[in-house]
């Protein structure tokens, strides 16, 4: 199948055990060996070097997950390179886990324009902290704000998140405590969203996601979470379907 490229699913003659803290590796080879100067090639898609795991001892290094990467054979030995590999699995049960993502990208926050995130709990939970990965281009002149709205789009928490002065130009975690506890309930819609009403393009915040999922069924709880935006001052929302931000919650103990 030379030059055609996509998402390809394999179904086995017979469901394939896992076994719980065991190694497996999922092998993709050509069917009979091929000369070097061939024209085909099997080539598997991957996520780029920004969608690596961020390292919280050191930011300027991507971190190595031990548990799932992209792994090379020579016909000899097995390297490591270090990157996840785009891939879902669908478990008997009709679980669906794996990475579907293919990209890491920067949304632009500034002005009255939102962005944030959907979160539709599968149970109910009190959230006391709340994280991001942000950047910034140049030097904003305005603080990055957030906002926590329940789906009848009610304000529940506020505040300043990040400042220009706490940033680089690299991205970096930003996690903050909020204001007071918010309980998010099973099956409500939540919105953690941030915007910069002085601020403006050339000199503005980012905020990291990621982009263009292979599977739209999974990724941080599939379509339950996905990126939101709002151009109209947060009066009304749309989704975007293929994208998550890169977030973390914490909850009260």
């Amino acid at each position: 199948m030379p030059h055609k490229k996509g998402v390809f699913d394999i179904a086995f003659e017979s469901p394939v055990p896992l076994i719980k803290n065991n190694v497996y590796h999922i092998v993709i080879k050509p069917i009979e060996d091929l000369a070097d100067d061939d024209p085909i090639r099997v080539l598997m898609f991957r996520f780029n070097e920004k969608a690596r795991p961020l390292n919280d001892e050191n930011l300027d290094e991507p971190a190595i997950d031990e548990f799932m990467n992209v792994l090379f054979y020579d016909d000899e030995n097995w390297t490591v390179l270090d990157h996840w590999p785009i891939f879902t699995i669908v478990y008997s049960d009709g679980f669906v886990d794996g990475q579907p993502y293919t990209l890491a990208a920067p949304w632009v926050t500034r002005g009255f324009i939102y962005w944030g995130q959907t979160i539709i709990p599968q149970k109910d939970y009190e959230i006391e902290k709340i994280a991001f990965v942000i950047t910034k281009r140049g030097e904003p002149e305005d603080h990055l704000y957030y906002e926590i709205r329940n789906e009848q789009n009610d304000i529940l928490s506020e505040g300043i998140f990040t400042t220009t002065n706490e940033l680089r130009g690299t991205p970096k975690w930003v996690e903050i405590t909020i204001n007071e506890t918010i309980l998010f309930e099973k099956d409500k819609i939540y919105r953690i969203v941030f915007n910069s009403p002085l601020t403006k393009s050339d000199n503005s915040y980012t905020i990291f996601g990621l982009e263009f999922s292979m599977n739209k069924e999974i990724g941080y709880g599939g379509l339950e979470h996905r990126l939101t935006a709002s151009r109209d001052n947060g009066t009304t929302w749309a989704a975007w379907n293929d994208a998550d931000f890169i977030f973390r919650l914490t909850t009260a103990k």
